[in-house]
């Protein structure tokens, strides 16, 4: 920068002598905060442009991520918002990518493994009904989009096309025991079975409550002994078989969240979705696939303790432990614009009912933020590795913003800022190795919903 540094005595003495033309004090101007100007285009120049998001467009601007995808067989895709048009449509797009070049062969999926059944059955053509009939299973009303039936019938198309090479749709949560104990006996009554499996009575309601031994007992007594009997019993084809199997280890999932936890523990459920992964690519080592959920879901932060109550982090974390260089964790954010979420405008809302589902708009993102740190960058959508940045700011010579980055964390609820309704209050920092990059949109729209 040589002579243009912010020198007070240099800047004081030329003004003082008035020896300076016009240009050259607009000239000084500029740079009185070169020092800052220069890290921030240093920084910028990691960023690498994406042309479009959708996936019918061609893949020429996602080549240069060739090398991030070598030998993956997991990569972790995330979202800020579970409502927002254009991070449906790049997933869409990244996943066509990898089937088409690099053999993955998988969505695992952010909702219950029993909802996600029916999905599977419908892309390998085996259930009746229509793509938006078939999408109402789903647990979350974030994938009954027109995005989400868009891939699906994608997955369909292309297991059509491909007989010996089949796409399959996994659901990775486990906070549903109704549904799954629903999804056994489907599939009993395909077998002639008298056997019926049912919740206790007092468990149905307790979604959030947490269970006493004695429910925790009934529990085993009603549930866990029958599925025992059932698998000795009935000589189920394989496939069924290890659907049985999961079903069970799910629902011991489900009554460990209830026994210990009872409203739900995050770092628990996260520890389930990314022990499911890895079971499930276990189980067929033939799997790659993708997941899908939140960016907090794919944090590649974990710290396993002896007990479960102490254990901390995230699924990303959890396959990223597994699988190591194999794991890949893509989060996505946006500056501005539009999502759906639940919105209410109570002060303090208690129930579900107060929410309604909306299409939210919302201003630039908030200073010290990953969008606010490249949104002078020439591109619209940004993909930004973060060990370079980590790299570009660890160096002693850089002097920019040094700290955690904000981004969204909104999800399915919107909560506006206190003093500006077109801000959210819903930030979260993460460090430079929490994902391994984002794909940052400057500006977003709402998904498309496909209402009942």
């Amino acid at each position: 920068m040589g002579y243009f540094y912010t020198d007070k005595y240099v800047f004081s003495t030329i003004m003082t002598n008035m020896k300076l033309s016009l240009k050259l004090i607009l000239l000084l101007l500029i740079t009185i905060n070169g020092v800052s100007f220069s890290q921030e285009l240093v920084l910028q120049s990691v960023v690498a442009s994406i042309s479009s998001e959708n996936p019918e467009s061609s893949f020429e601007d996602i080549m240069f991520l060739e090398e991030e995808f070598k030998n993956k067989k997991v990569i972790s895709i995330g979202e800020s918002t579970h409502g927002t048009h254009e991070f449906a449509l790049m997933r869409h797009k990244i996943f066509k990518y990898l089937v088409q070049t690099h053999g993955f062969n998988t969505i695992f999926l952010e909702d219950e493994y029993s909802r996600c059944l029916l999905i599977d059955e419908y892309i390998k053509g085996r259930a009746k009904g229509n793509g938006k009939e078939i999408i109402q299973n789903f647990r979350n009303w974030t994938w009954f989009t027109e995005e989400m039936l868009n891939l699906i019938e994608w997955m369909r198309w292309y297991n059509q096309q491909h007989p010996d090479d089949q796409l399959n749709f996994i659901g990775v949560d486990m906070q549903d025991g109704n549904h799954m104990i629903q999804e056994i006996n489907r599939l009993l009554s395909s077998y002639n079975s008298d056997i019926i499996i049912e919740l206790p009575e007092q468990l149905r309601d307790k979604v959030h409550e947490k269970w006493s031994t004695s429910e925790v007992k009934d529990f085993d007594n009603t549930v866990v002994k029958k599925l025992n009997v059932l698998m000795e019993s009935i000589k189920f084809s394989e496939e069924d078989r290890n659907v049985i199997l999961r079903l069970a280890m799910h629902l011991e999932q489900y009554k460990i969240d209830h026994a210990e936890f009872g409203n739900g523990n995050t770092a628990y459920r996260d520890f389930c979705m990314g022990e499911n992964i890895i079971y499930a690519m276990k189980n067929n080592t033939k799997l790659k696939g993708l997941f899908i959920a939140h960016n907090a879901h794919i944090a590649k932060v974990y710290e396993k303790k002896k007990s479960i109550k102490k254990s901390y982090g995230f699924a990303g974390g959890v396959l990223d432990a597994h699988f190591g260089d194999k794991h890949l964790a893509i989060a996505q954010e946006f500056d501005e614009g539009s999502f759906n979420a639940y919105y209410t405008k109570k002060k303090e809302p208690v129930h579900q009912e107060d929410f309604e589902l909306m299409e939210i708009t919302i201003e630039k993102s908030i200073d010290n933020s990953i969008a606010s740190e490249f949104r002078n960058t020439d591109c619209s959508i940004c993909y930004i590795p973060m060990k370079k940045v980590a790299n570009i700011r660890s160096s002693k010579n850089y002097t920019g913003y040094k700290k955690a980055f904000h981004h969204h964390t909104i999800g399915g609820r919107f909560f506006p800022a206190k003093d500006n309704e077109q801000q959210t209050l819903e930030y979260i920092q993460s460090f430079d190795e929490t994902f391994d990059a984002f794909i940052l949109f400057k500006k977003s729209t709402a998904s498309n919903l496909i209402r009942e």
